[in-house]
């Protein structure tokens, strides 16, 4: 059943309309390797960028699950693979602007932070002993704020042109760090509440409301920088 689902979804994600609209458009899409089966690639991208870790994972868990866990090696893990990855994007996120490139750019990044493993501290040091609990999540999630920001700061920057940055989350927090019945309106409202922060300049901030959600961002956006005419949806 899973395979047939994942079958049925990644062309979805992978050709999605906003996406085949802006390249219509003339856009070049920026792809990131989010590490993660859906999006970890995709045939669209004109430009990919993906960490190449070093050691691979086979290697890192090779000395995490043998004897050579013995050694004192840092490298053990893949763990210290999934900081690598992340590290990297959002290294690389602020380097889209000073692409060369003879078109507007779209780029899409994501990012397996806050979600665990929970590889980071609040100061986004490398935690060697990861645990599944609040805390851990919260010092991650500490860690994720000051690196999007630090992003989003840089993009701003940089960027000759006023940018669009559109940043939301898939889902809330793992239901077992609230330990609470996982069917419970708390551990519901936690699951599918998120992040979503958007920056429209030039007026299209006044299009939006408090509201809001994913299901029209884009349709608001279209509307009032591509002069489309897109219902918006129940939010």
């Amino acid at each position: 059943t899973e395979r047939i689902i994942a079958q049925m979804i990644a062309p979805l994600i992978e050709d999605n309309r906003v996406l085949l609209y802006l390249k219509d458009k003339g856009y070049a899409y920026i792809h990131f390797d989010s590490n993660y089966g859906f999006t970890a690639r995709n045939r669209n991208a004109d430009v990919y960028y993906s960490a190449k870790t070093r050691p691979s994972n086979f290697v890192a868990e090779l000395a995490q699950q043998t004897l050579l866990s013995i050694l004192p090696w840092r490298y053990k893990g893949t763990l210290f693979n999934q900081r690598q990855k992340i590290e990297f994007n959002f290294e690389k996120l602020k380097e889209v602007p000073d692409l060369s490139l003879a078109k507007p750019i779209y780029a899409f990044a994501h990012f397996e932070v806050p979600h665990d493993p929970f590889v980071f501290d609040a100061s986004c040091n490398p935690v060697d002993d990861v645990v599944m609990s609040k805390e851990a999540y919260i010092k991650q999630l500490q860690c994720t704020n000051k690196k999007t920001l630090d992003v989003v700061d840089a993009i701003l920057a940089k960027s000759k042109e006023k940018p669009i940055i559109i940043i939301h989350g898939d889902h809330g927090p793992e239901p077992k760090l609230f330990g609470d019945d996982p069917l419970s309106e708390k551990v519901m409202r936690g699951r599918m509440g998120i992040l979503l922060a958007m920056y429209f300049p030039g007026g299209g901030s006044e299009t939006l409301y408090p509201a809001i959600t994913p299901v029209n961002v884009y349709r608001k956006l279209l509307n009032y920088y591509f002069n489309e005419d897109l219902p918006l949806l129940p939010d």
